[in-house]
């Protein structure tokens, strides 16, 4: 229905024009013709705006830039109304709409017509991105009941886990001190990630947690040689973020990375830059890796992002020079 509704709008204000000529009893062809190339110079000025100008004006918060986009919307309307009727219609019938287009006058009967087609092309575009909200909203909700089914259906897993967990700790530590503490370890970041699952958000502190964690048993796995750089803005630790973003990234940093050098090692930075929170990673790829970024913990980040913050994050893979970086910018609460 939606793919029919532009078309159906048009053809009614088409009628609604016609249907003044009908009642004033004045309809005649030339009539007609001029009420076709008025709907249609409305319709060019209406699309004009939508959406981009007002995505631009609203979503982007830019309205200064309005100063601009009205004037030259105007100019749209009166450059196709002209073009329509003074230079097609003219060409085809003979004559056109107005006596004498050349004139200031022309520019000022044509100035405030098209207001109420810009005010209606922002109801049509407010009413749009309100029904693309009530859809993301619907979709992130069917989403969380799926997650929290999967969670509750595998609640004894968890508790099994643990406790396994918790007894190879207490077997292995008189034989093997840091094998026990890699099993703490990795207990510490399963118990991290089964918590925040239930959560809407989470802090950036408990996201960096979990990374460091990993981090943990990636050196003691590879006897110390695993490097990475940290720089936290530690003013931005307390902003709350979608729970497990950053552990899909520190996995794919430790999964395809070449880190084994402390000259050339992994990078991970947490930041702020214009009022978004910046998080990115950066790593050499391991050689014979042919990694291209397309792996399913970076495709689902991805999903997460477009259902989280629609329109408001900033995903970015650059794979070059033997480098893989991701970029993330997303809006700070």
């Amino acid at each position: 229905m939606n793919r029919y509704l532009h078309p159906l709008a048009w053809l009614a204000f088409l009628l609604y024009y016609v249907s003044e000529d009908v009642v004033s009893d004045t309809l005649d062809s030339h009539g007609f013709y001029l009420s076709v190339t008025y709907v249609l110079s409305m319709a060019a000025c209406f699309y004009f705006f939508y959406p981009k100008v007002w995505k631009e004006a609203i979503q982007d918060k830019n309205p200064w830039s309005l100063i601009f986009w009205v004037p030259a919307g105007v100019t749209v309307f009166i450059l196709s109304r002209f073009f329509l009727e003074e230079v097609i219609l003219k060409w085809l019938t003979g004559t056109g709409n107005y006596r004498d287009p050349y004139t200031v006058n022309y520019i000022l009967d044509n100035t405030f017509r098209p207001i109420s087609i810009i005010l209606l092309s922002l109801v049509a575009w407010l009413l749009k991105r309100q029904s693309e909200f009530k859809a993301n909203r619907a979709v992130l909700e069917q989403e969380k009941i799926t997650a929290e089914l999967a969670f509750l259906r595998s609640q004894i897993n968890p508790h099994f886990l643990f406790n396994t967990l918790g007894f190879i700790h207490s077997r292995v530590y008189s034989a093997d001190p840091e094998a026990a503490e890699i099993t703490t370890e990795l207990s510490n970041v399963l118990r991290k990630a089964f918590s925040a699952s239930e959560e809407d958000e989470t802090t950036v502190h408990e996201e960096m947690e979990m990374v460091e964690n990993i981090y943990g048993i990636m050196k003691k796995r590879f006897s110390g040689k695993c490097y990475v750089d940290f720089e936290v803005d530690e003013t931005i630790l307390e902003k709350r973020i979608e729970p497990l973003l950053l552990m899909p990234l520190a996995e794919n940093m430790f999964k395809h990375g070449d880190l084994r050098s402390p000259d050339n090692p992994g990078k991970i930075f947490i930041g702020s830059q214009n009022d978004q929170l910046l998080i990115k990673f950066e790593n050499k790829i391991m050689p014979g890796d042919a990694h291209d970024g397309s792996g399913i913990g970076l495709g689902n980040t991805r999903k997460r992002l477009e259902l989280v913050y629609p329109s408001r994050h900033l995903m970015e893979i650059q794979n070059e020079s033997n480098r893989f970086v991701v970029e993330l910018k997303i809006p700070i609460s």
